[in-house]
């Protein structure tokens, strides 16, 4: 157990499962399709967000917000596009993070892990084991400086030798042995994760600099192993439907005043059922950040068949106004038309559905039109940070640490 108070970070993050997954540039000339990005995967085998988080309740969209919405269904392979996407994409394939089977003892350094512990938050069918966990830990320097530190999060089964990377921290300033700069990261487990008994290992870097500064595991501290997990396919109370989403498509258009944020959208979807056919309808809903999921809306009564590849539905947007500048999450949630049984979703456990940059139409003015473009408008964006301590780094600034840390050394 700590003996220090751990506060908690409002910083949020989502982990990308490799660079295919990330909105690829499809720069053209001419039309529409000049300022088109594009996001493509499927499920996410962990969805992770630092700090503690709270579900947020599904409202109604606001009165003042206005967009055009439409649906269709159409033959587009995703599964094709998915595959080419990641078998170009070299770097994607040899990009996971290994570590090594066993480590040596811990040796001195000034930075080191001082404690750590692991909540276990979700429980669903009451089995004893969670789907959603948080793990909580405390990095601290043998004198009183600042350091800027970043980690990277393993799990295995217990009673195997093989180490799975499922997270890297944002990089994070700690200062001497502050508790203000403890770092949660809370993880939900989607897929491949069968019920058993699990162990956590943490490894610590000093931005900046190569090699492992301090490394914490079951064997230093009982809190990081047999922990009781599964993924959530595996909890029992989850809807025994034969329908599933398999692969997700977003697209985003027009960005009048290059500020990086988009007024037009596409988002796609491949729903499956295991045998036969299913008449389907889909809900569309959106928030930003810890925000509440606002209803946008419903798709007309598609049919899908089997696990074929070209029953694609779609939705297109235009957000005219009422709509913040900033980074929004989307929710996708599939009904049968006739009795509106409930049937699968889709929302943070894909990453295409996370951190869209868009914004209204009123915003997305060229120089000298009207509206109140750029991300200084309101909204709270998916990525933030506040309290002593901790901290997320754009471009700019990992290359202005970069320096400063070079100095330091010097």
């Amino acid at each position: 157990m700590f003996s220090k108070k751990l506060l908690t970070l409002s910083i949020s993050s989502i982990l990308a499962m490799s660079a295919s997954m990330a909105f690829a540039n499809e720069s053209a000339e001419g039309d529409k399709q000049a300022s088109q990005e594009v996001r493509i995967g499927k499920k996410l085998a962990t969805t992770n967000i630092v700090g503690e988080i709270q579900e947020p309740s599904i409202v109604k969209s606001t009165t003042d917000s206005k967009a055009q919405y439409s649906s269709s269904q159409t033959k587009e392979n995703l599964d094709a596009q998915y595959k080419a996407n990641i078998s170009l994409d070299k770097s994607a394939l040899n990009s996971e993070k290994q570590r090594s089977p066993q480590r040596l003892a811990k040796s001195a350094s000034h930075l080191f892990i001082y404690d750590a512990a692991v909540l276990l938050k979700s429980d669903i069918d009451g089995d004893g084991y969670y789907s959603e966990i948080r793990v909580d830990f405390d990095v601290d320097a043998s004198v009183a400086a600042y350091y800027d530190v970043y980690a990277e999060l393993y799990i295995r089964e217990q009673g195997t030798l093989q180490w799975t990377h499922y997270f890297t921290t944002d990089i994070f300033e700690i200062y001497f042995d502050d508790s203000g700069d403890d770092y949660h990261v809370t993880t939900s487990f989607n897929d491949g994760f069968p019920p058993g008994n699990y162990e956590i290992a943490i490894d610590l870097f000093e931005y900046g600099y190569s090699g492992t500064v301090d490394f914490l595991d079951a064997t230093y501290d009982g809190d990081l192993g047999n922990l009781p997990i599964e993924d959530i396919s595996f909890e029992q109370t989850q809807p025994d439907t034969n329908v599933s989403i398999s692969t997700v498509k977003t697209e985003i258009f027009t960005d009048n005043d290059n500020d990086g944020y988009y007024q037009d959208f596409k988002i796609s979807f491949d729903a499956d059922v295991t045998s036969g056919q299913r008449d389907i309808v889909a809900r569309l809903y959106q928030k930003t950040g810890n925000g509440t999921w606002q209803f946008e809306t419903e798709s007309a009564a598609y049919t899908i068949v089997g696990t074929n590849t070209d029953d694609t539905i779609a939705f297109e947007a235009t957000w005219q106004s009422g709509y913040a500048t900033s980074l929004y999450d989307f929710k996708i949630e599939l009904y049968d038309s006739a009795t509106n049984e409930f049937l699968a979703s889709a929302s943070n456990d894909f990453g295409p559905l996370v951190d869209v940059p868009l914004e209204d139409a009123g915003k997305d003015q060229t120089p000298g039109g009207s509206g109140s473009g750029g991300s200084g408008s309101s909204g709270n964006p998916s990525t933030s940070s506040s309290g002593s301590g901790g901290g997320s780094w754009n471009i700019l600034g990992l290359l202005i640490l970069a320096v400063a840390a070079w100095r330091r050394r010097q």
